[in-house]
């Protein structure tokens, strides 16, 4: 009896190592630079030297300094429909059905749902601050994210013509699972991203001349179809 109670302590003993083991994911995303009234895409690469089998991210616009809440959202229908894989015989969204996706190949959405976007926008602070995105592997088994294929998504960004400033993506709540070390779930912090700085910048405004010289060029196109009008006539 004493041997068993022995056995069942050093067992439970390795289980609490086991799922206490650090997991380690580093989420990194582009930084850019764009002008009011345009669009953009940031992508979202994963970097972790821990695989996993499922990752789910919540992320968050949040307006820096004096920048103005709620322009700059993220799109309200994400991701684009493609051409996708033969081998599963129907359309998907990016980045599902893009060669260097993370789960490429073994993704659960897109084998499953090929025709339906995995991921959502909502609101926190205002509408469509917040990008939702999670996927898992087919098979179950875990994968670790090599560089070139380490994509984790697309995060599409609609720029208000007011919108000037800065704003900052940053993580919300996010959930994992790793097959292996028996490990699940465990909210990311701010020090597993990087990046995901907006930087809006007031869209400039034409010169003078360069209006002159669209107005010129219109008036000569507008004579010459005239003269042709008229010699048809």
């Amino acid at each position: 009896m004493r041997k068993l109670i022995a056995i069942l302590s050093v067992l439970a003993v390795l289980g609490m190592s086991k799922a206490s083991q650090a997991v380690d994911i580093k989420l990194t995303l582009e930084d850019k630079t764009v002008f009011a009234g345009t669009t953009v895409a940031v992508k979202v690469s994963w970097t972790s030297t821990t695989p996993l089998n499922f990752l789910s991210t919540e992320f968050i616009l949040t307006a820096v300094g004096s920048a103005t809440a709620g322009e700059v959202t993220f799109t309200n229908t994400p991701g684009t429909p493609a051409a996708g894989d033969p081998a599963f015989g129907a359309p998907a969204f990016a980045p599902i059905n893009d060669s260097t996706y993370v789960f490429f190949g073994n993704s659960s959405d897109f084998i499953n749902a090929p025709t339906s976007n995995p991921a959502s926008v909502t609101s926190t602070n205002w509408d469509y601050d917040t990008y939702i995105f999670a996927d898992s592997t087919n098979n179950g088994a875990d994968v670790s994210p090599t560089s070139p294929n380490n994509m984790w998504t697309i995060l599409n960004l609609t720029i208000s013509s007011l919108a000037v400033g800065q704003y900052q993506i940053t993580l919300g709540n996010s959930d994992y699972s790793n097959i292996a070390l028996g490990t699940t779930g465990a909210p990311l912090t701010s020090s597993d991203i990087a990046g995901g700085l907006i930087t809006v910048n007031t869209a400039p405004v034409p010169e003078p001349s360069t209006i002159a010289m669209g107005a010129i060029a219109s008036g000569a196109i507008l004579i010459l179809a005239r003269r042709r009008k008229q010699t048809v006539g």
